[in-house]
């Protein structure tokens, strides 16, 4: 019964949304039949449709005409399901058309294109000598296929090996096609005369005419014989849009073609054998490139993060503006060199500033260096995008490409003034690994960065006392409350009916929030940093909660010397507290409205205090605001989670509740015979029994569904649980997999 809940009377206000129906023409019986059920649903569910009320039986079910409107025209699926169930029997299937394979001869030499490349071990050459035959078989499927409507040449029931025509994502063009996957939503295929594969929904795919059957797939599958082909992408951009000569070296025993590529003239290219030798990938070093510094903009603030720290005065900043950038240039370095033998690459001739690519230590991943110093075989390197060095063996060590030399170093080295008594290892504890906003007041023409580093608050590090100057107090706005809303609260703080402090549930991830940045920010200031000097009656603040020494926003109540009373401005409760325990509430935390509100039984009670107070202090309620009071307090009436009253008022004593029927919640609802209307397929049990929604509805069940999710989600077992369950009663309850 967890899964059942009380429904709220408020969510009786908006009429059911799901309208049953059944469609006209058909007998019931015939409905049912499931190669019947299965050819509807195919037609409606999930689809926006028009539909016809053409009547409604004694039961409250809607007969319906429904209509799709298609590409160049409408379908009437009354229509088409007649016609289906007349037929008695499904459409015949169609005799399945085959492609031949490519005859390719072992030792034999093909003139062919690269035409799909998924690594040097796995892809596709089309043939070249017969290229024309193959334009003529596009442009034949081009005027055969471009005309044809939606529902003209349907590929129905489709299966892994079956061929077809399928129109290419990217070019919207027709070619032919095999299934390689087949799932509920979508179909995968590979295109026979190319190689490339993807996913495709199966409106985008129809039944190969015979005709276009007889040419033979004109591409096959292949490896490359040597095994010196680089990196995917570096194969890639050598065979790529040219005319090559494979010869045809042996079939696998997968039925790959391992084939060796050469030049239109003759010329390998890829050295044969299993690997280049030392020698020769010495001879082939590049030229050494060099990575620029980072442009550092005097005067400036730049978005950092502290990576790597020394001490105040060596530091390295790494931009985080362009952090997406370094991470795709780090998977691109990832991919291009974890490929790689010990000797490709291999850095031969190192020199000192001379930019290179370096295995990190600890993780083993790959990182643009420049080598700061070597020795022997070792070399001490600094990791220039993350300003950490180590040394390491050159055998760790490899040519830096080119292509990973375009974008600038991504951070850089700064120094800042910190002040007396602030020793290194306190300044790294303070801003290693953290986000701040670095402001560069100049260079000291060695490449490091004078800086003032600023919180995510605006809040200076290592500032001086005038730096620390008390800025003006700030406000807090209210919550925002309607009179008539009703809101889910839950009550913190009880002192009578007439006074309790109602905390807003719906806005509680967004004060748990709070609460973390409050703790972040100020738990690590010492007792002179953000301290309010001169504490006002009004004044907002940051208080340390006696309790358990958290910290929270509050208000001043009462200004006493060295004491103030304060009281919590998102739980309601007040206390005395020393001034020492009291800071400056900075702006970014003021930004937030107040969680909640001081609230009163409306008309008074006729229980007493101690009966409501166990009734809902520290409990979740539903409350109706009725009004706001000059104090600023408001006027609720309390139902319980199940949506019984709680302590009507003096007035109210002795008056029945008033019920909602069935007949009420339905009755909102008058669609009249004849109407024509939008609708969605919601649930589609059969042609006789499927249920619509009307579009024009969509945006308020949305949200009376995000309401539901508020209300319900959080629920335990007991605050809403169904007693006595009964048949037509009404109640909120839990699909799989879904909040409510």
């Amino acid at each position: 019964m967890f899964s059942v809940a009380v429904l709220n009377p408020e969510f009786l206000e908006l009429p059911v949304q799901a309208i049953e129906c059944s469609i006209t023409n058909l007998s019931s019986s015939e409905k049912k039949k499931n190669k019947f059920v299965h050819k509807f649903l195919e037609k409606v569910n999930g689809k926006e449709l028009v539909c016809r009320m053409d009547e409604r039986d004694r039961n409250g079910k809607y007969l319906v005409l429904i209509i799709d409107a298609v590409e160049g025209g409408t379908v009437n699926i009354n229509e088409e399901m007649a016609e289906f169930i007349a037929s008695g029997k499904e459409p015949a299937v169609k005799n399945a058309p085959k492609v031949a394979a490519l005859d390719i001869t072992i030792g034999k030499e093909e003139s062919v294109y690269v035409t799909c490349v998924n690594t040097p071990e796995n892809f596709y050459c089309q043939l070249a000598t017969t290229s024309a035959l193959l334009d003529h078989l596009m442009d034949n499927m081009e005027a055969f296929y471009r005309p044809l409507a939606v529902d003209e040449e349907t590929f129905t029931n489709p299966e892994v090996g079956d061929v077809c025509c399928a129109m290419f994502t990217e070019d919207e063009g027709f070619y032919r096609a095999v299934v390689t996957a087949v799932s509920s939503s979508s179909i995968g295929v590979r295109y026979l005369d190319y190689g490339n594969c993807e996913e495709l929904p199966l409106i985008r795919i129809k039944n190969l005419n015979a005709s276009f059957t007889e040419l033979p797939a004109q591409s096959f599958n292949a490896k490359s014989f040597s095994s010196s082909c680089g990196t995917t992408g570096e194969f890639e951009e050598t065979v790529a849009d040219k005319e090559l000569k494979a010869k045809i070296v042996r079939k696998d025993e997968n039925g790959v073609y391992v084939v060796q590529l050469s030049d239109s003239n003759g010329t390998p290219l890829f050295s044969s054998g299993a690997a280049t030798q030392p020698q020769e990938q010495g001879t082939s070093k590049s030229v050494p490139c060099k990575v620029s510094e980072a442009k550092v903009p005097v005067g400036k603030k730049l978005p950092v993060f502290i990576t790597s720290v020394t001490s105040p005065d060596d530091f390295f900043c790494q931009l985080t503006e362009t952090s997406a950038q370094l991470d795709d240039l780090m998977n691109e370095m990832e991919e291009y060199y974890r490929p790689l033998g010990k000797q490709e690459k291999a850095y031969t001739n190192p020199q000192i500033g001379e930019s290179c690519c370096a295995m990190f230590t600890v993780d083993d991943g790959f990182y643009r260096a420049t080598v700061n110093k070597h020795s022997g075989t070792a070399l001490d390197v600094c990791y220039m995008d993350y300003g950490n060095s180590e040394t390491i063996p050159q055998s760790r060590i490899k040519i830096l490409h080119q292509k990973f030399a375009t974008l600038p170093v991504q951070g850089f080295h700064a120094c800042v003034k910190i002040p007396t008594g602030v020793d290194a290892s306190s300044f790294k504890d303070s801003v290693l690994e953290k986000e701040f906003d670095a402001k560069i007041i100049g260079g000291n023409g060695s490449n490091v960065y004078e800086v003032e580093l600023f919180t995510a608050h605006g809040a200076k590090m290592f500032g001086s006392k005038v730096d620390k100057k008390e800025a003006g107090v700030c406000q807090v706005k209210e919550a925002q409350i309607t009179n008539g809303s009703k809101e889910h609260v839950f009550v913190s703080f009880f002192t009578s009916p007439e006074n309790f402090f109602c905390q807003l549930v719906k806005t509680t991830t967004q004060l748990d929030e709070l609460m973390d940045k409050l703790e972040e920010y100020y738990r690590p200031l010492g007792d002179a940093e953000e301290r309010m000097t001169n504490p006002q009656i009004g004044d907002t603040c940051c208080s340390m909660f006696t309790e358990d020494d958290g910290w929270y926003r509050a208000v001043i109540t009462k200004v006493s010397g060295n004491t103030v009373e304060v009281k919590y401005l998102d739980y309601g409760n007040t206390e005395e507290l020393p001034v020492s325990r009291v800071k400056r509430l900075l702006p970014c935390f003021a930004e937030t409205n107040v969680q909640g509100f001081q609230a009163s039984l409306v008309g008074g009670v006729s229980e007493g205090a101690e009966k409501v107070r166990e009734a809902i202090d520290g409990k979740e309620l539903m409350v109706r605001v009725c009004d706001k009071k000059s104090n600023g307090v408001y006027d609720v009436e309390a139902y319980e989670m199940n949506g019984n009253r709680l302590f009507g008022s003096v007035q109210d004593a002795g008056k029945p509740q008033a019920s909602q029927t069935l007949k009420d919640f339905l009755s909102v609802y008058n669609i009249t015979p004849g109407a024509q209307l939008d609708v969605c397929g919601s649930h589609c049990e059969n042609p006789n029994m499927f249920y619509l929604h009307l579009v024009k509805n969509k945006e308020v069940l949305e949200k009376i569904m995000t309401e539901l999710s508020e209300v319900y989600s959080d629920l335990g077992e007991k605050d809403n649980a169904v007693a006595n369950p009964v048949v037509g009663m009404f109640c909120a309850a839990k699909f799989p997999g879904k909040l409510s």
